[in-house]
């Protein structure tokens, strides 16, 4: 699956790795900098911040609505991020948990993806 594809479309499954990298990767963007504004007292950390959760919005809703579609799980589940401790419950499930073996209602497994099966 390209790259393109895991960050903009809601289709398909990844499997854990690509989860972990996106969420490192946007963890480096996000907060990295803002350490470095917050170290030279500026105030634009707020406003970085703010660019960046609009700007990461799109690509992290489908990072996690393909984890969902890998645990055999609608995207829907995505609100669950909105109840109290759901976050923690969400992280279990698309950062720990295996996905399902073999293909689901989703796809193919992501782990077991030929290049030949992969659009």
């Amino acid at each position: 699956m390209s790259l393109i594809r895991i960050l903009f479309a809601f289709d398909g499954r990844i499997s854990r790795t690509p989860f972990w990298l996106f969420t490192f990767a946007t963890g480096v963007i996000v907060f990295v900098p803002v350490v470095f504004f917050l170290g030279f007292g500026s105030d634009a950390a707020e406003d970085y911040t703010d660019l960046c959760c609009l700007l990461l919005l799109w690509p992290s809703l489908a990072v996690q609505a393909k984890r969902w579609h890998d645990r055999d799980m609608s995207a829907w589940w995505i609100l669950i991020n909105f109840v109290p401790f759901g976050i923690v419950f969400s992280l279990v499930q698309n950062g720990f948990m295996e996905g399902t073996p073999g293909a689901n209602r989703f796809g193919a497994n992501p782990l077991l993806a030929s290049p030949a099966n992969v659009a």
